[in-house]
């Protein structure tokens, strides 16, 4: 069977592979001690890191609309909840701080020069 262009899959593996293609340039770029390289990093995390964002707030927006992490409807469990929020954090929690020290990284080196 074959699986559609269209296919929501396709999309996110296509989207996975950019990014990761575009942060291994980029790091490579770092370690030749290339400027853009930094830019390169962080412009490769911010679509990582703003759907993880953006599905934070939607489990706290769950979490103030029904009171927990379970509801009167709801067939998942509370510690799913809470477990798959508490993965997404180990992903995006390091990353910012990745990004920042980039950031602050890239900063610094051009008011040296």
């Amino acid at each position: 069977m074959a699986i559609p262009i269209r296919s929501p899959s396709v999309f996110i593996a296509a989207t996975a592979g950019v990014v990761l293609t575009l942060w291994v340039i980029s790091i490579v770029a770092l370690f030749f001690r290339q400027r853009w390289g930094y830019w390169g990093c962080l412009g490769a995390f911010v679509p990582v890191a703003g759907s993880l964002v953006f599905q934070s707030i939607r489990r706290i927006a769950f979490v103030i609309e029904h009171g927990g992490m379970d509801c009167a409807t709801c067939d998942a469990s509370p510690l799913a909840f809470l477990l798959g929020w508490a993965t997404e954090l180990v992903v995006l929690l390091p990353g910012l701080a990745f990004s920042w020290w980039l950031w602050r990284s890239g900063r610094r080196e051009a008011a040296a020069t």
